[in-house]
Formats: C-alpha cells, sequence, structure tokens
C-alpha cells in the first residue's frame, strides 16, 4: 500500500478502497481538549527544546522498530548506542515471542476506513497476539497510554 504524508503531518493509505486515513491521523484530530491542553503545556515547559525531544523520540522509535524488524526476518543489524537501552529491554520480550504473522505490515479496515501499520503480529504463549511497540525514558501508567489502547484496539484483526 501506497503510504502518502501529508505536509501537516497527517497519512493516508492507497487501500483497494480508497484513501484511508491512519489511526494516528483520526487519533490526533480526535484528541480530547485535556490531551491538546497536556500536549501544550509539555511544548511549554520545554520551550525551543519540545521539537528537538519529539523529534529524537520519534526518531529512537523508527530505529527500534528497523532493530526488531531485522531480528525476526534473520537479519543483524548494528544497534546504535544511543538506542541500546531500550534494544535490551525489547529483546528480553522477543526471545519468548513464537511464530511471526506480520512484522511492520500495513493493514486496513474495509468497512470503518482507516488505516495503519501494525508493528507485530505473532504468538505469545500460544495466543495470537498484536504487538504495539513503544519507547521511553520513563514507565508510563496505564491511563496515559489511550493512545496506544486505541491503536491496539483498531486493528483489523480483531484480536
Amino acid at each position: 500500500m501506497k503510504i502518502i504524508k501529508l505536509p501537516s503531518g497527517g497519512k493516508f493509505y492507497e487501500t483497494p478502497y480508497g484513501l484511508f486515513p491512519s489511526v494516528t491521523t483520526i487519533l490526533q484530530a480526535t484528541m480530547p481538549e485535556e490531551g491538546r491542553t497536556r500536549l501544550r503545556n509539555w511544548h511549554k515547559r520545554n520551550g525551543s527544546e519540545a521539537e528537538k525531544l519529539r523529534s529524537l523520540a520519534a526518531e529512537r522509535g523508527k530505529v527500534i522498530h528497523k532493530l526488531i524488524e531485522a531480528r525476526f526476518k534473520g537479519e543483524e543489524l548494528e544497534c546504535p548506542t544511543d538506542v541500546s537501552e531500550f534494544w535490551n529491554e525489547a529483546r528480553k520480550i522477543l526471545g519468548a515471542i513464537g511464530e511471526v504473522v506480520a512484522s511492520e505490515k500495513p493493514v486496513y479496515h474495509p468497512r470503518f476506513q482507516y488505516a495503519g501499520t501494525l508493528d507485530l503480529l505473532a504468538y505469545w504463549n500460544g495466543v495470537l497476539t498484536l504487538f504495539d511497540f513503544k519507547t521511553s525514558h520513563r514507565e508510563k501508567r496505564s491511563q496515559w497510554l489511550t493512545d496506544a489502547k486505541l491503536q491496539i484496539a483498531a486493528n483489523p484483526y480483531g484480536l
């Protein structure tokens, strides 16, 4: 599937049923005011560093995703030192994952008309499981993970 990125930051997928927005684009467009306020406050607290921090976090996530995808393809990539802490934690989990069904695969829901790219669909303790990998410098409380929970719930596999 072709992915189209808009200058505004939105992302759309070309599917056999037409152009569908990404789950992330939908979540950003429908973010509750409380979430927008938290984001604005974070930007104010971090000032000119905010964009740099956001960019570094996005790059860190991309690198970890590439390392995970390569591992399941049987390839070995060298881990950059700045993400080695995250990679070492991820490897603890990856070793327990069974048969991989799909990795970094674009998917869409023809009825509800949204799309996205799943991180990993694999067996965990004999159960088909959808994985969504996140990187953060600190542990997140469950109530802070609303977007991540919605991303998982939106998968077209209905897991």
